[in-house]
């Protein structure tokens, strides 16, 4: 009562002016005022009995290279609030998670046949209406996740024992119709009243239907920073190898000799992870703990027979790329986040140093720009001290929030589970992990068990047009000369479906001047289709595979080596797709030194394009020219690629660079566009012919120009030889008059 008396008794005394001077009423009314806010607590404290906040939890800012105004402040969001100790958010109307209460019905009955249709509609993992109406049969069947004994509304009273016996009896009936098979992958036990139990179940389809599109492959790229932990991550989960400290588990994954000696990756490696149709790792037998594998790995047999053999066996499949963290690297860990489209990131961040360091921020910006949902593994906790593991814990939240995405820690199987189902929503799964004890490692192959592939790809306006879309392929890498079967190419399939036999062209084909070869076409055969070497009748749009390619005798002459390195896009007959020199992009500058202006040349990474570019004019929002663009600012901009044309679609994602990422962009226009003639093509061009003509008659004029100052050069030559001569003859005959 005291603390509250003086401050006001402070502000009523008027007249301390004359008695105190000015200064000393400043620094009376100052501390009134602070003593305020105490004051009120002290007296709510007192009168409620509510203890009160005197103290404040500090605040941590992220080390991020991007600055904050450029991204997006959303404030985290969490389950709802004043819900029962253990709940799920409500059960959503699409996808492929089921919430029953309980199941009861007799096999046979009207309500059981309703309850199969519910499996066969989450079983093909429908994201929409008109994606399940695609489906023709009842071969793409992928997994389900059913969860017995919680309500629509995600309240979870459980089951009792009879009563959860029977749910399961019943869904086993449901899944042998499929046929598929019922795992439990999770229990909730001691759900009051009455000591009930919840569990979660995945419903998978027989290994039979595995390549019959392809194969329910799910592509994971690792990126973070260098010495964060990835590759030995993906030593443990492939390999089931426990670390040692000193680079046991990473050397299954190294492709080199100096990646083995320095322990940095320097290239895009492959490995996969498979799952059986009880969500068992199929790749190595476990041991004892259910963390590593039981006996010594074979590390000579060979890559692509391994991989085959895990293929065989598994029911899921899930291929990982070891991406660089190294900043010189980054153009190939940046083409390959663009390029191989992968569904979801792995992100590395070193726990032992306490924060996010390094190339990780870039890795985060990047992932953000294409929309990849993103998995963070907070590595090397057995190192970290509890301290560092929860300063790097609060970076990375707070890294995290400032980019849009929302995080949740994983502690268990339910939570699992859970992030499963949430990550296409915007939630961003943290593990915290050791590769030396396995801590939260099975957590983390649950995640990856019952992850789906995200949705396909939208089609274009030319597909919608017709009832088959057009065939268009993405060339990841090629292969020229395969012993007995010629021309190969490994790639993935964004539009339509590819059958052996079908007629394809592949672009852009140009010559060493970066002019297109005809109309940058090459028609060409396919010939056979293998996934994970099985060969396969169809694949179709999200799947990835290796094609055979068959030429004939004129096409052979034209697929020269350098005219294939070139090439990234395989298309069909019917596709309107063709190369161009100018694209369009409306695009945000993340950052940048000082600004850009016309005529800046970034490098362009647009799919697997990677390749140099002039900007040509800048516009804003409302078709106004823009001078400069600084960090922070969008702009609709016109490029023109520097060497040679591209094959681009519109709505695909582009990112550009000088050394590290400078800002991200989608493509909204290509085409071509009327260039002005040099100086040289004016004085060339006489005839004023546009195209091929053209440019042969400005070749032949130079070659004109060439042999005739050749000539000039020649004729020069003569007459100084023969001016030489007659000087020498000269000096002779005067030499001979001097001596007579």
């Amino acid at each position: 009562l005291m603390l509250l008396h003086l401050p006001l008794q402070t502000i009523k005394r008027m007249d301390l002016k004359q008695r105190h001077g000015s200064r000393n009423v400043c620094f009376t009314c100052l501390i009134g005022i602070i003593l305020m806010v105490p004051t009120r607590h002290l007296v709510t404290c007192l009168v409620s009995g509510v203890p009160a906040m005197f103290s404040m939890v500090p605040t941590r800012t992220s080390s991020s290279r991007v600055p904050a105004h450029q991204m997006h402040q959303v404030s985290e969001v969490s389950l709802p609030t004043g819900a029962p100790p253990f709940s799920f958010p409500p059960e959503p109307s699409l996808g492929k998670v089921e919430y029953k209460l309980r199941l009861t019905a007799q096999e046979g009955s009207e309500r059981f046949e309703e309850l199969v249709t519910q499996l066969n509609w989450r079983m093909r993992e429908c994201t929409s209406s008109e994606e399940c109406a695609e489906f023709d049969d009842l071969s793409q069947y992928r997994d389900a996740i059913y969860r017995l004994g919680v309500s629509d509304d995600g309240m979870v009273p459980g089951l009792s024992d009879a009563e959860l016996a029977e749910s399961l009896s019943v869904l086993k009936a449901m899944a042998a119709r499929i046929p598929a098979t019922v795992t439990v992958i999770s229990r909730k036990a001691g759900i009051h009243p009455g000591n009930r139990t919840a569990i979660t179940a995945l419903v998978r389809a027989c290994q039979a239907s595995l390549f019959v599109s392809g194969g329910d492959e799910v592509r994971i790229c690792t990126v973070g920073n260098v010495d964060s932990g990835k590759s030995t991550l993906l030593g443990l989960l492939t390999q089931g190898l426990q670390d040692d400290g000193r680079g046991r588990a990473r050397s299954a994954v190294f492709r080199h000799r100096h990646e083995m000696e320095t322990g940095r990756t320097s290239c895009i490696a492959t490995t996969t992870l498979g799952f059986d149709q009880t969500g068992q790792v199929v790749n190595y037998q476990v041991d004892d703990t259910g963390l590593f594998r039981s006996e010594e790995p074979h590390h000579n047999v060979g890559r692509i027979e391994a991989q085959a053999r895990i293929a065989e066996k598994a029911s899921k499949l899930i291929t990982f790329f070891d991406l660089c963290g190294h900043e010189r690297y980054f153009k190939t860990t940046l083409q390959g986040m663009v390029g191989l489209n992968p569904d979801y990131l792995l992100c590395t961040v070193d726990a032992n140093r306490g924060e996010m360091r390094g190339m990780v921020h870039e890795h985060l910006v990047v992932a953000h720009a294409l929309a990849i949902p993103t998995i963070i593994c907070l590595t090397k906790c057995d190192m970290a001290s509890e301290d560092q593991l929860n300063s790097a814990l609060l970076d990375v939240k707070q890294f995290m929030k400032k980019l849009g995405s929302r995080t949740l820690v994983v502690k268990d199987a339910n939570d699992a589970v859970l992030a499963a189902e949430r990550i296409l929503q915007g939630y961003s799964p943290i593990f915290i992990c050791s590769a030396v004890t396995g801590a939260m490692v099975p957590e983390l192959k649950l995640l990856l068990n019952v992850l789906s592939r995200r949705p396909l790809f939208k089609e274009n306006d030319e597909s919608a047009e017709t009832a088959q879309p057009a065939l268009q392929i993405q060339i990841d890498e090629f292969f020229p000369q395969v012993p007995g079967v010629g021309l190969v190419i490994a790639g993935r399939i964004l539009h339509g479906t590819a059958r052996p036999g079908d007629a394809v062209r592949i672009g852009p084909m140009v010559d060493a001047a970066g002019e297109l070869i005809k109309d940058g076409f090459v028609n060409l055969r396919i010939s056979s289709i293998r996934v994970q070497d099985h060969p396969v009748e169809q694949l179709r749009a999200g799947s990835s595979g290796t094609f055979a390619l068959r030429a004939s005798g004129k096409a052979k002459d034209a697929l020269t080596l350098r005219a294939l390195s070139r090439s990234r896009l395989l298309v069909g007959t019917k596709s309107i797709l063709t190369p161009t020199r100018w694209m369009k992009a409306s695009v945000t500058v993340l950052q940048h030194p000082s600004s850009i202006r016309k005529n800046y040349e970034p490098v362009l990474h647009v799919g697997m394009i990677r390749q140099t570019a002039r900007v040509i004019s800048m516009t804003d929002t409302d078709g106004k020219p823009v001078d400069l663009l600084r960090a922070g600012d969008s702009a609709e901009v016109l490029f023109r690629w520097a060497h040679w044309p591209e094959i681009v679609e519109p709505g695909c994602a582009l990112v550009f660079r000088e050394n590290s990422v400078k800002g991200i962009g989608t493509v909204t226009w290509v085409g071509d566009l009327d260039e002005p003639k040099r100086r040289s093509e004016k004085r060339d061009g006489r005839d004023g012919r546009e195209g091929r003509e053209g440019r042969e008659g400005r070749r032949k004029a130079k070659a004109k120009r060439a042999k005739a100052s050749k000539t000039r050069t020649e004729e020069g030559k003569d007459s100084d030889k023969k001016l030489r001569k007659g000087i020498a003859r000269d000096r002779s005959r005067k030499s001979k008059r001097s001596r007579s």
